[in-house]
């Protein structure tokens, strides 16, 4: 069961081509952590130790990116020796996917990372403008809102004290009046002694 040089050679090119596209699939990942604010660095993930739980949701969709990254690769290179190389698993095929790895990622990977990078941070401040602009009619509304509901509440606090105050005025109106019905005078309910 011999294998011509030429199914080796493009088992290699493929391989190559292979692990090109696994450069790209691995800026994918990295430009959705960019858009989704998650990243690796050691200076950010020391800020994020205050927001455990968003820590712990960012490490589990990096570890859930890298797994599925990893499953891609393993499982293309063995499609590629199983399909080319009638099964017979090749290191070279492996180490191939490697060198086109590194290739994308030191060369167009980094140019791809830079306008990612600008791109998402343009796109971040476009919507940022865009729902400022979209919500400024909404914020003026409720600005006014909140102003007349604390004009009332004062007018409210007003009214109920001003409530209170006659309240009290006409029951003492009411005890004058009963004891005005009894002639002056003096006796213990004005507090004063009987002489």
């Amino acid at each position: 069961m011999e294998i011509s040089p030429y199914m080796l050679s493009l088992l290699l090119l493929y391989s190559l081509i292979f692990g090109i596209s696994a450069g790209v699939v691995g800026d994918f990942n990295r430009i959705v952590r960019i858009a989704l604010g998650i990243r690796n660095s050691a200076r950010e993930s020391k800020k994020r130790l205050a927001r455990k739980l968003y820590s712990a949701m960012s490490i589990i969709f990096v570890a859930v990116q890298d797994i599925l990254l990893f499953a891609y690769m393993g499982i293309g290179i063995v499609v590629l020796n199983y399909y080319l190389n009638r099964g017979i698993f090749r290191i070279y095929s492996i180490a191939a996917a490697a060198v086109g790895f590194a290739l994308y990622y030191f060369t167009l990977g980094r140019v791809v990372m830079f306008f990612a990078e600008r791109i998402i941070c343009a796109l971040r401040v476009a919507i940022v403008w865009a729902l400022r602009v979209i919500t400024a009619p909404f914020r003026f509304v409720f600005r006014i809102l909140i102003r007349a509901a604390k004009k009332l509440f004062e007018k409210l606090c007003f009214a109920i004290a001003k409530r209170k105050i006659v309240r009290y005025n006409r029951i003492k109106r009411e005890e004058l009046r009963v004891l005005s019905r009894r002639g002056f005078v003096a006796d213990d309910s004005l507090g004063k002694g009987a002489k």
